[in-house]
């Protein structure tokens, strides 16, 4: 860190120890400012290096080492350093042999020439906190003294047990060397104040900022004066130095000043007071609000997530029903087609059912017709052979048997005839009667259109047909007439006649 180096301390001066518990001294030193003088360049683009010439100004002083060197302003005409001494005892030792010296550097005709003084010390005085205390009295309007101390640049492991951060504590007790302490304040312990103005929260360094994790700047309140003057008296052209349990030493290049803020006067204690409560209170306002907020995004998601487990049961829902709609469609689908199957097949057993008995009314129609025919043709027959059965007919009973079977046989060949035709136009779904009532029509029509061309043929045939049938009459008659007069037929006859 800046301000931060280490050595081995030198046996001219002794250190003044600060807080035995930490190890913490207190090591004089000595600041000498050298200036090189550098000629007039003469080439374009001619230049030389402040790093040679501070290695040629450390060997111009050995055996004597410097504790630092560094540049403090660079120009044209001249270089000027800002060595530092461990010890005084070597410091005119030192001026001595730099003031007046020449340096050869190459690339140059000329040497340079150097120059070598002691510094100026920069801590402040007992003129400076007296006249600043004056003058802000009477802008103020009271009158006071200096009791506060304003440090900076404090390395944070030097008062820290831990990674907590710096102590107060640990401060308070080395400070307390030299006067009972009243207050001691570090604002980098404290959050809230980089969120405080700068004028009241103590954060002066700004510049030292980027190392507030190594470095601390804190703000010491003694109870008395002559504490503060003490400590003043004391930190004057000193460095902190801090020796640790294994041996190592280390240096800090702590800056000591008076309090020139009035940081740990009541004005600004309650100053700060006041803007921690307004920092606090606009702090958990926000709190609230970003609550507030929070609450209300969780309960835009709550409701965002119930209107998605919503929809999310509704489609699911919908699902459902569409699914039972489409299984009942199903299931009254499948009890129609069971219904209608079942229809069918029951219609399908009525339709047989129906047409059998169909089948058997005309059978029975059938049957009644072809007996009540029967009938007929037998009393037909029998009227036949009660004519033929006249004195002067005589048939033989074999003649006769074999006649009647024949007539039988022919009308029973017709009739079965007509039955298959009858049951082909049921089976084809054809009316055979109707259609042999219309061939009869149409027979007897051109039967009537013969005769109407020809007459006398049809006379004629019809003659014929008388003639032939009394000669079949006569023939019947007689044959008759024989069965009659022999015993044996006449009692076939009647037995035929009885049954």
């Amino acid at each position: 860190a800046q301000g931060v180096g280490s050595g081995a301390p030198c046996a001219d001066d002794s250190p003044e120890q600060l807080d035995s518990e930490a190890g913490l001294f207190l090591r004089p030193f000595s600041l000498i400012n050298i200036i090189v003088k550098l000629p007039q360049l003469k080439t374009p683009g001619q230049s030389i290096s402040n790093w040679d010439l501070m290695e040629k100004l450390k060997k111009a002083i050995v055996p004597i080492q410097l504790e630092s060197i560094r540049v403090r302003e660079s120009s044209l005409e001249n270089v000027s350093f800002d060595a530092e001494l461990n010890s005084r005892l070597n410091m005119h030792r030192v001026i001595n042999g730099l003031d007046g010296l020449s340096l050869k550097v190459s690339g140059f005709v000329d040497t340079l020439k150097v120059r070598a003084a002691e510094a100026k010390c920069s801590f402040p005085t007992r003129l400076d906190w007296d006249d600043h205390y004056y003058k802000e009295g009477k802008r103020r309007g009271t009158m006071a003294r200096p009791d506060t101390l304003h440090l900076a640049m404090i390395p944070t492991n030097w008062f820290s047990s831990d990674n907590s951060g710096p102590s107060r504590t640990a401060l308070a007790r080395a400070m307390g060397r030299f006067g009972e302490v009243r207050h001691v304040d570090i604002p980098s312990t404290d959050p809230v104040r980089v969120q405080m103005p700068s004028a009241i929260s103590g954060l002066a360094q700004k510049a030292y900022s980027f190392g507030q994790e190594l470095l601390f700047e804190a703000y010491v309140q003694y109870s008395e004066y002559s504490g503060f003057l003490k400590a003043m008296e004391n930190f004057k052209a000193k460095k902190w130095m801090r020796k640790t349990k294994d041996g190592r030493i280390h240096y800090a290049n702590v800056k000591v000043d008076f309090d020139r803020t009035f940081h740990l006067s009541e004005e600004k204690v309650r100053a700060r007071e006041l803007e921690r409560r307004k920092i606090e209170f606009e702090k958990k306002r926000k709190e609230e609000k970003e609550k507030a907020e929070k609450e209300a995004e969780a309960e835009r998601l709550r409701q965002e997530q119930a209107e998605k487990e919503k929809r999310k049961e509704e489609r699911e829902l919908k699902r459902k029903i569409e699914y039972e709609l489409e299984r009942r469609r199903l299931e009254r689908k499948r009890l129609l087609e069971a219904k209608l199957a079942e229809e069918e097949k029951e219609w399908a057993k009525r339709k047989a059912i129906e047409a059998k008995r169909l089948l058997n009314y005309v059978f029975e129609r059938i049957q009644k017709r072809a007996d009540h025919e029967r009938l007929e043709n037998d009393a037909r027959l029998r009227e036949e052979l009660d004519d033929m059965s006249s004195p002067k007919l005589s048939v033989s009973i074999e003649d006769e048997d074999e006649l009647r079977a024949t007539l039988l046989k022919q009308r029973e060949t017709a009739m079965r005839e007509r039955l298959k035709e009858k049951m082909r136009g049921m089976v084809n779904g054809v009316n055979l009667p109707l259609k042999e009532k219309e061939n009869d029509e149409k027979k007897k029509k051109e039967k009537k259109s013969r005769r109407r061309d020809s007459p006398s043929s049809s006379s004629d045939n019809d003659e014929s047909e008388r003639r032939h049938g009394r000669k079949k009459k006569n023939s019947r008659s007689h044959n008759l007439e024989k069965r009659r007069s022999s015993p044996h037929s006449t009692s076939r006859y009647d037995k035929r006649k009885k049954r």
